[in-house]
């Protein structure tokens, strides 16, 4: 499979290294025993898109864009092997992690406070943190037998996590220094603007609108970019 054309690389958005790390998702539940999780930290609050591929296409979903200097990743099968979803969730987290903070702390936090107890993180299974893409696929090997346990990598440049050729399957991941971003209307984060007009279409559609897709994006009637 070919790997994804983003187009060329944009310096603002490169050149932070970032670490991914992880293994097979332990403990009870459905697709435990299928599932890859991990962490992908740097020394700066990061964000992140997954771009899944199958034979019906592309799609692509952001993270939130949080305080955390770290994505928690996590790719899982769920159903039968010959016939299931692949779903990727990714949530922010601090890194190394810190300790667990009430619901008021970590509101408190998301508004750009510390707590006065100190870093709190980010629910690791917290649905409001998180955002998903899932899509059907048919003879998809279990993720945590194809995923390598480390990579290091860096923002601006995508990066193959997971390839099953046979199955015509793909995840990418892009990193990107959350100080290029803002946030928008219902949480969504975008591009700024002195860094906008650097990055191609069809990714700058993507950076800029919208928490989920299809890959390539389709632009609405009358959207624009604003100033």
């Amino acid at each position: 499979m070919n790997p994804l054309d983003l187009g060329p690389r944009v310096e603002r958005l490169a050149a932070v290294p970032v670490t991914l790390k992880g293994g097979p998702l332990r403990g009870a539940g459905a697709a435990q025993g299928s599932a890859w999780r991990g962490v992908a930290h740097a020394a700066e609050p990061l964000v992140a898109v997954a771009f899944l591929t199958t034979p019906r296409g592309k799609t692509w979903v952001k993270s939130r864009r949080c305080w955390g200097n770290a994505v928690l990743v996590e790719i899982g099968l769920y159903g039968d092997p010959t016939a299931g979803h692949l779903r990727i969730t990714l949530a922010p987290r601090v890194w190394p992690e810190v300790r667990e903070g009430t619901s008021e702390e970590v509101l408190l936090r998301a508004r750009g406070a510390v707590p006065p107890a100190g870093e709190v993180q980010v629910p690791i299974d917290g649905w409001w943190w998180q955002r998903q893409t899932s899509e059907p696929v048919w003879g998809c090997p279990h993720p945590h037998e194809v995923i390598d346990r480390r990579f290091e990598v860096a923002t601006g440049v995508a990066v193959r996590t997971m390839a099953a050729a046979e199955a015509g399957i793909a995840v990418d991941l892009l990193f990107l220094p959350r100080r290029e971003t803002r946030t928008r209307r219902l949480g969504i984060w975008s591009l700024k603007t002195r860094c906008r007009d650097e990055v191609p279409e069809p990714l700058r559609h993507v950076l800029c609108f919208g928490r989920s897709g299809r890959w390539p994006p389709e632009r609405r009637n009358g959207q624009r970019y604003g100033p």
